[in-house]
C-alpha cells in the first residue's frame, strides 16, 4: 500500500472542522511551520494558501495518509473543479493542497499563517 505525507493548515487540522476526514491517519508532524506560504480568509468557512514571499509562514501539521484516504482529500478540496490542486513540496517533502489559481481579489489576508488562531480571535470559533 502507497501512503503520502499530507501538509495541512486549515479545517484538516487538529480541532478544525474536517479533521474527521484524517481519524484513520497518523500524524507525523505537528506544530510545522513552513515558509514562503501566506493564507487567505475565503469567508471564515476554510483558508487558501498560496506561494508567497520567503518571510510568509504558515502553520500546520504532516499526516501520513493511504490512496484511498488521499483521492477523497482531493474530492474535499474540489480538486477536479479546481478550487484547490495538490503540489508536492520538495524541501518538506510532503504534498499539500494549495489555491488553483492566484487570484486573491476580495480575500483578506490572514496574517500569522495559523487558520486556527485566526477564527479562534476574528471569529470566536
Amino acid at each position: 500500500m502507497k501512503f503520502y505525507d499530507v501538509f495541512v493548515y486549515g479545517t484538516l487540522r487538529k480541532g478544525g472542522t474536517n479533521h474527521h476526514w484524517l481519524t484513520s491517519s497518523s500524524c507525523i508532524q505537528t506544530q510545522l511551520i513552513i515558509n514562503g506560504f501566506c493564507l487567505y480568509d475565503y469567508r471564515y468557512c476554510y483558508p487558501f494558501m498560496l506561494e508567497s514571499e520567503q518571510h510568509n509562514k504558515v502553520t500546520g501539521e504532516i499526516y501520513r495518509v493511504d490512496q484511498t484516504t488521499l483521492r477523497q482529500l482531493d474530492v474535499l478540496e474540489d480538486v477536479e473543479n479546481k478550487l484547490y490542486k495538490l503540489v508536492f513540496l520538495p524541501k518538506y517533502q510532503c504534498y499539500t493542497y494549495i489555491k488553483y489559481d492566484n487570484n486573491v481579489e476580495g480575500l483578506l489576508k490572514i496574517t500569522g499563517g495559523d487558520w486556527l488562531k485566526y477564527i479562534k480571535t476574528r471569529y470566536g470559533l
